[in-house]
């Protein structure tokens, strides 16, 4: 985003344009990413570990092995 504040960027100013478009999709991309990493860490050992939660939500249980099992 600095480049774009430049003088000298006018020749280059659509690819720098477009850079900065990808740029901030991978950030978020990437910021998403991290949240769901930290939401899946609070809910592990609570489905994975924790056998009164497993009791008692056994459908929700199932349904969290089956995501875990897939990534």
């Amino acid at each position: 985003m600095g480049m774009q504040s430049s003088k000298d960027v006018e020749e280059f100013r659509e690819e720098v344009t477009k850079w900065v478009k990808t740029l901030k999709t991978v950030d978020t991309v990437i910021g998403k990413w991290i949240k769901v990493q930290k939401d899946y860490l609070k809910l592990q050992p609570i489905f994975l570990q924790s056998d009164d939660i497993r009791n008692s939500l056994p459908d929700e249980t199932k349904r969290f092995e089956k995501v875990d099992a897939d990534f």
